[in-house]
Parts: structure tokens; C-alpha cells; sequence
């Protein structure tokens, strides 16, 4: 994953050896073994994914301006808020690095504690779910609303499953997964994670402005 793009263009090798040598002195796994010399399992983990994507997206956009295009914008869903940012330079790139680490462990530490799993349902409207939802003991939480035909639930795995299951032929599931969630998610487990980002982001330095 992104080998290519590291191999053949010095720009984006800088970036995410950069990324190395930061998430070394954090303790953290370098970017370059988990896209290339693991299996696919280091990547899954938020401590672990979010800084690989920041050091190749950071890469790319300088590569990008290299060429004389200038992205004026970057955007992303949930976590990826925080790479658009630390992309394009709204961020420092060694505190972007050191947030999305820090706020990588919180989410695995909340999922050690307390597991949930998430469904996106998309060709599906949320009301066409919601009172079926609320009629369960255990109803999942509609943590985002990423369009008028597309959410996600979080819950119990097996829930989940359920939902996937029944509504199959309304809708279409994605395989459900301890899902990498946005840093504001209204989940109960991820209140201390929210806070920290947000605390954070308040005092976070400018590469540039």
C-alpha cells in the first residue's frame, strides 16, 4: 500500500520518513512497516492508520504544489477531518502526527473497554429505520449522517449483523467493523476522545496559513 508512490517520488518519501522518525520517538509503529512489511492487520489500528494515511497525503499534496497545482482545499469524513487538516498544512505536520497517534490509542484503549462495532447503511433512509431501531432493548446508536441515504449505526456486533441481514434487500451493508470513527462520534465510549481532540485543536501550531 502507497509503495509505488514512495519508491518513485522523493517528495512523498520525505513526508512519510519524516513520518518514521516521529512515530519511532513516539513509541508508535513506523508508517513504512505497516504498508509495506505487514499483512494488512497493523492498519486497522487508529494509532496506526491514521498517521500511514497523514505521511502519504502529506506527501502527495507537496508533490501536487511541486508540479504547480495548489490545492486551496482538503477534505475528509470523520478522522480524515484531521488528515485534510494535517495534509494541506493546517496543521503542523509533527502534531497531526502525534494527535491522530494519541487519539488512535484512545479509540483502541475505549474498544478494549467497552467493544462496539458499526454499520454503514447506504440506499437507505434513516427514518425508514429509526422506529424499528428505538423498538429493541439494545437499539444502536445512528452515530453519523454522512448523506440523505447513507448513516451509521454502532452497537452490539450481533445487532448489527441482524440489521445487515434483514434490511438487505432496502438497502446495502457494509461488512460490519470496529470502524475507525470520526473524532466527535456520539458515543459513549469515545467522550474522552472527543474532548482530547478538541482540547488539542485549540492550541495546535500552523505549518502555514
Amino acid at each position: 500500500m502507497g509503495r509505488d508512490l514512495y519508491n518513485k517520488n522523493p517528495l512523498i518519501r520525505e513526508s512519510v520518513d519524516k513520518a518514521d522518525k516521529v512515530m519511532n520517538e513516539l513509541g508508535g509503529i513506523r508508517p513504512t512497516k505497516a504498508s509495506f512489511a505487514d499483512d494488512g492487520e497493523l492498519i486497522r489500528r487508529p494509532s496506526v492508520g491514521g498517521p500511514a494515511c497523514l505521511a502519504f497525503a502529506h506527501g502527495v499534496i507537496r508533490l501536487l504544489r511541486s508540479r504547480r497545482i495548489h490545492p486551496q482545499m482538503a477534505a475528509g469524513l470523520g478522522w480524515g477531518e484531521l488528515i485534510a487538516m494535517g495534509a494541506l498544512g493546517g496543521l503542523d505536520l509533527d502534531f497531526a502526527l502525534k494527535l491522530l497517534y494519541e487519539r488512535g490509542l484512545q479509540v483502541e484503549a475505549a474498544w478494549e473497554r467497552d467493544p462496539w462495532f458499526a454499520l454503514s447503511v447506504q440506499g437507505l433512509e434513516p427514518a425508514a429505520l429509526e422506529s424499528k431501531l428505538q423498538a429493541l432493548p439494545e437499539p444502536p446508536t445512528r452515530a453519523a449522517l454522512i448523506g440523505q441515504d447513507q448513516f451509521v449505526l454502532t452497537g452490539q456486533e450481533a445487532l448489527l449483523k441482524g440489521v445487515t441481514k434483514g434490511r438487505a434487500h432496502a438497502g446495502r451493508g457494509v461488512k460490519v467493523t470496529p470502524l475507525e470513527p470520526g473524532w466527535h462520534w456520539p458515543h459513549p465510549s469515545l467522550q474522552a476522545v472527543g474532548d482530547l481532540t478538541r482540547e488539542q485543536l485549540e492550541s495546535a501550531p500552523k505549518e502555514h496559513t
